[in-house]
């Protein structure tokens, strides 16, 4: 039990600590000698991984795209973040207003995806709402097929995470 608490701090840890340094965002892609593209790869060592006592297993394949909607608050949100599998990102938000795309780095895919396995994704309930209240914080997360929606204060735990790492990677890659 312990360790799982200190796997999941260190997942936060290490998707707190690289999104909020100011590290250089993932190149776009650069032409080959056949003309087509190819992501630039990056060399960035994650703490989760160092910090794991045992090997993880692999995170399975990003099969599908990972949709993200994040809307309301005080803050008004209003973002969208689509991954795709191939690490290609697209994000719109209304504050700062504007649409970025890019490329995730090969440790951002893989921490993404393991949140994801981790949290059993796909087995969490669809509809998680919050007591009742102004100003809450609307999320949904869709991937795989399966979309689950929640609210401040009815996050389930293991949605925590998953939430916690795309915030990361919307204010990260949607800053100034």
């Amino acid at each position: 039990m312990a360790w799982g608490r200190l796997a999941v701090a260190a997942v936060l840890a290490s998707t707190l600590a690289g999104c909020t340094a100011k590290a250089p965002a993932a190149s776009p892609p650069s032409p080959t000698a056949t003309g087509t593209a190819s992501p630039t790869p990056s060399a960035v060592v994650t703490m989760a991984s160092a910090a794991s006592p045992t090997p993880s297993p692999s995170p399975s394949p990003l099969v599908t795209e990972v949709r993200y909607v994040r809307q309301g608050g005080i803050a008004g949100y209003d973002d969208r973040l689509t991954v795709q599998s191939d690490r290609r990102f697209s994000l719109t938000r209304k504050r700062p207003a504007g649409t970025k795309t890019g490329w995730l780095t090969p440790d951002e895919l893989i921490n993404l995806r393991r949140t994801l396995d981790d949290a059993h994704f796909t087995t969490l309930s669809t509809v998680n709402p919050g007591p009742a209240g102004a100003d809450q914080v609307t999320y949904a997360v869709t991937y795989a097929d399966h979309q689950v929606t929640a609210q401040d204060g009815g996050i389930p735990p293991a949605l925590q995470p998953v939430i916690s790492m795309l915030d990361g990677l919307v204010d990260h890659y949607g800053g100034p």
